[in-house]
Parts: C-alpha cells; structure tokens; sequence
C-alpha cells in the first residue's frame, strides 16, 4: 500500500508540479523521501509502471464480445440493366438508399486470445514488480550519493587535520634549524609533503563537488543542508538474524528473483500464443440491420430490407510454411535461456547475500578495531611531535605518524558508511528495503 501511495503522490506531483528545486534536507531519511517524490528517474519509473498496469486491465478485453455498428447512405448510384434478350432495350435506373447493422461476435474458442489474457495478468505484476524494483535502487542509490558527499567533507576535515600536524611539524623543524639542530633539507621535505596534501585536498574539493552535484541531479532538487555521522556510531541491530534466515528470505521475496519468475511465465505464454496456428478458432456471431433502396424514386420498385443473422464461424490455417513451427522452437529456446539464467540469477543473489551479511559483521568489528587505533595512533603522534622537539624522533617518524593517523580516519569513515550501505543492500536484496530503515540510521547523524 506504501508503493501505491508513493505512486499517488508523484502522479499528483507530475501533474500539478509541486515540488521546489531546492530545498533544506534537515536527515538522510528526508532526503530520501524527498528523492522518491521528486527524483525524474523515479517519476519516470512511475509512469512506465501506469503505462504497463494497463495490460492488466486490458485482459478481459481479449474474452469479452465485440460490438460494432456499421452504416452507409447511398447518394447516386446509376445502374444500366441489359437483359440476354435480343430484341430488348438496356434499362437505365438510379439507386439512393442507406443501411445499418448491428454486428456482435464471441470468441467461443481462440487460443491465441486465451494465452493473451492469461500474459496480460502477468504483465501488470510484472510492471508493479518492476516498480518495487526501482523504488530500492532510488532509495539505495541516494543513500550511497549522500554519504560519497558526507565522506568527502569528512576526508576534506582529515585532510586539513593532518596538515595542521604538519606545519605544526615545519615551523619546530624552522626553530631547530635557526639553532643548528635541524638541516635544510628536512625544511624541504616538509614543505613537499605539504604541497602533496594540497593537491590532494585540491582534488578533494572537486571531488564533493561533483559528488554534490550528482546527489542534485539524482534526488532532482538541490540539497542545502548535510548532517555528518556521529562518532557513537559503532553497532547496528539487525535484529539477530542468522545467515540461513536471510538466505531463506532472499530466495522467497527478492524482487529481482521474483521479476525473473514471472517473465519466465510470460515467456511460456509467448510460447503457447505462437502455437495458436495449430488450432481452429471458434466464434459465434449475431446480426441485424436494416437496408433501403430507392429507385427511380419510385416507391413500388423501392424496397426495405430486414436482415437478421446468428452463426458460428470457424477458422483454422492449414499450410503456414512451418512458420508457425520454427517460432515455437525459438520461443522454447529463448525459454530455456531465460531458465538456465534465473538459476544463475539464485546463485549470484546467494553469493551478494553473503556478502552483504559478512560485511556487516565484520564492518562492526572493523569500526571497534579502527576507533581504537585512531586513538593510539592520536597518542603516537603527539608523543612524536614532542620527542621531535627534544631530538628524540627524526622528521620522517613524525611525518609518518601523521600520516598513518590520517589514514585510519579516513578508514574508520569509510567503514562506517559502508557498514550503512551494507545493511540497507542486504533488506533490499532480502525484498524490500522501506523508508523506516533509512530512518533507523537518523539517530547516528
């Protein structure tokens, strides 16, 4: 019922265009729901999934009767009359007239309508399917834009951190070189690593903004406000279930797996629509109208015509070329492709389930391990810092110390975003993946 009012609500959007260009996302959560209604990706996705629902209601349309009225008026119709007897004159005549026919027509049997309808109810749950399947890429999607635009701020953050350290570590290299306890060339060294880290935090910038400029164009408005991941952000509760629940769960709703299913269905009534030329087609018809003929505008040569008509008809091919053969055996190996593709389809979302779910756990242990060495490793550097001051450290220790803190910050950061990514792909790929999941992360922001 959520999709349903998702689709509601961006119909009504499409229509009366209601939703502002830019606007001030205060979570991650809002910004997916803002994403929902006003992304075109998934507006465009809406409007696919109305286009195709329709078979489904069309497929009544393929059993039900035809009703047709049919009329046509004469307004001049000359005729010359000439009979096989010698000795007579050809006759001329003018006709006026007009006539009108109701015609109904039942299929009593028509296989290739029969397979049509039963296609036809496949196809509307294979559009709501499809939709289903949209709706979790847009929703996985936008969490992974936000976050590539929340770990380049954070990089960007570290970045600057480790040059503080730096030219922390240039202006006691100077001091010491004033009083001969230094040499020039640690100066020059320092002054490359703090070239490096411009550059680098050159690209940085250009990299969020383009990270930035991707999230705009994917939700379809421009995002004003961003809400970094707190540091208690360690463990995730995905309520204690065991791998072999989610393997079960993942091959019972996955979505892909279940769009899989039911083209291979439709595939078999394409298969069975093609072999409609092996059988007769039966219908039952009913007619009646009315025909009037006026000649010469004389109305005892006139006449008004009833005509009423009830019939079967039948209609069977007898020779198509084996035609009608080739076709079915390319539809039966195009259905064979198709199943040898959704087996291999079970064994790839088993191997991402796995994935998925280690990722999870190990992520958690991943983030334990780095905030404690992002803490030790805070604690090297600034006992290297003061022991370079004292002569006890070289400069290339305390550069790398800075460096390798800076490398488990941003660490640590990308291990907390994936462990996100992780979690919302694995309930996503388990079926579905709503907006109450994304908006179990809010608190950590």
């Amino acid at each position: 019922m959520k999709l349903y009012g998702y689709v509601l609500i961006i119909c009504l959007s499409i229509f009366f265009n209601i939703f502002p260009k830019s606007l001030k996302a205060e979570t991650l959560s809002e910004v997916v729901q803002l994403s929902l209604l006003n992304s075109n990706t998934f507006k465009a996705a809406v409007e696919t999934y109305n286009q195709n629902y329709m078979y489904k209601k069309m497929a009544t349309g393929y059993l039900l009767p035809t009703v047709s009225l049919d009329g046509n008026y004469t307004i001049y119709n000359p005729r010359k009359t000439q009979s096989d007897a010698s000795n007579t004159k050809a006759v001329n005549t003018k006709t006026t007239g007009y006539s009108i026919s109701l015609k109904i027509a039942q299929p009593l049997f028509n296989y290739q309508a029969i397979q049509q309808y039963r296609k036809a109810t496949i196809v509307g749950d294979i559009a709501r399917t499809q939709l289903e399947i949209d709706r979790n890429d847009i929703i996985i999607k936008t969490v992974q834009a936000y976050l590539n635009v929340l770990s380049d701020q954070e990089k960007i953050k570290y970045l600057k951190i480790h040059e503080g350290y730096v030219k922390d570590l240039k202006k006691a290299s100077e001091a010491k070189l004033k009083v001969g306890k230094s040499i020039a060339v640690e100066v020059e060294q320092i002054n490359a690593q703090i070239a490096e880290l411009n550059y680098t935090l050159s690209l940085a910038q250009n990299t969020l903004i383009a990270d930035m400029r991707a999230l705009d164009s994917l939700v379809g408005f421009h995002v004003n406000s961003y809400i970094p991941l707190s540091d208690a952000f360690i463990n995730i509760d995905i309520a204690n279930t065991s791998f072999e629940d989610w393997k079960n769960q993942v091959t019972e709703a996955n979505l892909t797996l279940i769009l899989a299913t039911l083209n291979l269905e439709s595939s078999n009534y394409d298969t069975e629509t093609l072999k409609s030329g092996y059988y007769p087609s039966v219908s039952l018809y009913a007619s009646h109208g009315y025909t009037k003929n006026n000649i010469d505008n004389d109305k005892a040569k006139s006449a008004l015509i009833t005509d009423s008509s009830i019939g079967i008809s039948l209609s069977m091919n007898l020779f198509k070329g084996g035609l009608d053969e080739k076709q079915v055996i390319q539809s039966r190996h195009k259905h064979n492709a198709m199943l040898f593709q959704l087996e291999q389809l079970k064994t790839d979302l088993i191997t991402k389930t796995t994935m998925y779910y280690n990722n999870i756990y190990n992520g958690m242990n991943q983030i334990k391990s780095l905030m404690s060495s992002a803490k030790s490793n805070k604690l090297y550097l600034d006992m290297t810092m003061e022991a370079y001051s004292v002569g006890l450290k070289t400069n290339s220790d305390t550069l790398n110390a800075a460096q390798t803190y800076a490398d488990v910050l941003n660490k640590l950061s990308e291990a907390k975003y994936n462990l996100i990514l992780s979690v919302l792909s694995l309930k996503a790929i388990a079926g579905y993946v709503s907006l109450e999941d994304v908006q179990e992360f809010d608190k950590y922001f």
